[in-house]
């Protein structure tokens, strides 16, 4: 049901797969330790990461973590040239997905199944949404699929987390880098053997284990909650088809 006059064609109902330009995994971590910096506390934050290495939460580095929560490039709003902020390095490739795609249905429909106003439904319109990210070789392309086990020769591993909205992953705040739900430094014991599951790209290797983590993860208090019932998916990456 639409929320406006507006003649803004409704979204796919059932997205389950398509593609995502998000950071190279280095410049996803970079753009972290920057983030950080800026908001939290270093020292803090150093003795939290030491703790985690400590309890060998850390079994792949960081920085390998190849899954969705990489700052995927978003779709430019059609209200943002009212908003004077500063012009932003990505900017010319959110507005290339507008281009293809319209303003984001969101805006417009009432939802009632995940949708992902960023996922680009061809190989050929990530490229020109990546041909136009800056910097050059800091972003890279990625296939997300959700609700098929199936492992590829292409698959680099399963994530868990949100299908849209922000692309919270489960692995990525609770297990690597955390911005919103650290696991508390008792609680670290706990939590490591789940990071000896991950893969050499800090993904699990199957959508089994991938579910098991998810099963486990919703259980403990300090976790981030679903807002609805199966909000956090089990969502596999794959390497795009050449």
């Amino acid at each position: 049901m639409s929320r406006c006059a507006v003649d803004v064609p409704a979204p796919e109902p059932n997205q389950c797969d398509g593609y995502l330009v998000v950071r190279t995994p280095e410049s996803a971590y970079r753009a972290w330790q920057a983030e950080m910096a800026r908001v939290g506390d270093p020292v803090a934050r150093a003795e939290y990461v030491a703790l985690q290495n400590a309890a060998h939460v850390h079994a792949t580095p960081a920085h390998k973590y190849r899954g969705m929560a990489r700052d995927p490039i978003d779709r430019w709003d059609e209200d943002e040239a009212k908003w004077h902020r500063d012009v932003h390095p990505t900017d010319l490739a959110r507005l290339k997905i507008w281009e293809l795609y319209g303003p984001d249905p969101s805006d417009y429909w009432m939802l009632e199944d995940w949708f992902d106003a960023d996922l680009l439904t061809s190989l050929a319109d990530a490229r020109a949404v990546l041909a136009l990210a800056e910097p050059p070789g800091d972003f890279e392309i990625v296939r997300v699929t959700r609700g098929d086990t199936t492992i590829t020769p292409a698959t680099l591993g399963f994530d868990v987390g949100y299908w849209g909205s922000d692309h919270f992953s489960l692995i990525a705040d609770a297990l690597l880098y955390s911005r919103w739900h650290s696991c508390p430094p008792e609680e670290l014991a706990k939590i490591a053997p789940w990071a000896s599951r991950l893969n050499e790209n800090n993904l699990f290797a199957t959508a089994e284990d991938a579910a098991a983590y998810r099963a486990w993860y919703i259980q403990q208090p300090w976790a981030e909650e679903e807002s609805k019932d199966g909000q956090f998916q089990v969502i596999r990456i794959d390497l795009p088809a050449e």
